[in-house]
């Protein structure tokens, strides 16, 4: 199989002829100009024999607020949007272009909710929640416009980009944050409107439930979300590694993730040997190789040795191919 056919056939539930794999980082991790950050994750890519490619929106992940302290919520206020021409879209899309012309594989494009697009413009985690007691209204009308512009976004990576699909990252569902009823209320409309915004532009994408705080979520927020596809953290949300993941999730869900991505763990800082254990472990646990991808919790570190990204997916042809001790 080619890396389109192993993605594809493993997103759809088909059979693989070994499990694909994935690792995203952000593209700072290469340089801070447009020319070495595509160049070093084009590299990165071939280097760490992955399958496919899910980019990162590294300085674009703010939204290009007209005047104004974006901390300050009356900034938002009278936001009429962006123009079709305006850069926010025109160089995302030439990126993407020039990272599926590089890669030669699947591609599949970050999208954020409206309400973690503005948290990401205000630099911090508690304005945003400052925002939703201040005035809910307000920040409601703030993140109808994060959705139009990212609804364009979408529809334009779509029409004229090879995008093969969309990695829908859920957050503000952490323990501590919002009570369900609120999150429900608040929240979930717009993530439901998102996720099936992507359905209806592809047919593959990818649900992220994001723990990248470090926090558990509250993981029931979105399991009524319409997704064949979910990465989340084994590693810090509670007892839900990929064998129990079976059960929680949908029947028939494709699970994407087993390696934490943190400093200092096993995928980062442990030998090629340990990092074969843990990848034949987690396709054990998994139940076999259909119906699954391997991939980090979130994004992995900007140092990260692409040699032991690659090993990943030799383990994962050793487990193919019968070889599937862990001595």
């Amino acid at each position: 199989m080619d890396k389109r056919e192993r993605t594809l056939n493993a997103m759809r539930g088909l059979p693989v002829d070994r499990v694909p794999t994935t690792f995203y980082r952000h593209l700072t991790a290469f340089g801070n100009d447009e020319e070495s950050m595509i160049a070093g994750q084009v590299r990165s890519f071939h280097d760490s024999e992955m399958d496919f490619l899910v980019e990162e929106t590294d300085g674009y992940m703010e939204y290009p607020l007209p005047g104004g302290d974006p901390k300050d919520l009356a900034s938002w206020k009278g936001n009429i949007g962006l123009s079709r021409s305006h850069p926010f879209f025109t160089e995302q899309i030439e990126r993407t272009k020039r990272l599926i012309d590089g890669i030669e594989a699947p591609l599949f494009f970050i999208i954020y909710t409206p309400l973690s697009f503005i948290k990401h413009t205000t630099l911090d985690e508690t304005t945003i929640m400052g925002f939703y007691k201040e005035d809910r209204k307000t920040l409601a009308e703030a993140m109808k416009v994060m959705e139009d512009v990212n609804f364009e976004l979408m529809r334009r990576l779509k029409d004229e980009t090879d995008t093969t699909g969309f990695f829908v990252s859920m957050q503000q569902g952490e323990i501590d944050r919002f009570a369900k009823d609120e999150y429900m209320e608040y929240c979930y409309p717009w993530d439901e409107r998102l996720t099936n915004y992507a359905n209806e532009l592809a047919e593959d994408n990818i649900m992220h439930l994001c723990s990248w705080c470090g926090v558990p979520n509250n993981l029931d927020l979105w399991t009524g979300l319409d997704f064949k596809v979910v990465n989340w953290s084994v590693n810090i949300e509670k007892d839900l590694d990929m064998r129990r993941a079976r059960e929680f999730f949908r029947p028939g869900t494709v699970l994407m993730g087993g390696f934490d991505n943190r400093a200092g763990k096993l995928l980062h800082t442990g030998s090629e040997e340990e990092i074969r254990k843990e990848t034949i472990r987690q396709i054990q646990l998994a139940g076999g190789q259909d119906a699954m991808i391997l991939c980090a919790d979130c994004s992995v570190q900007n140092d990260q040795d692409d040699r032991k990204l690659a090993a990943v997916a030799h383990a994962a042809q050793e487990y193919a191919e019968g070889r599937r001790e862990i001595l």
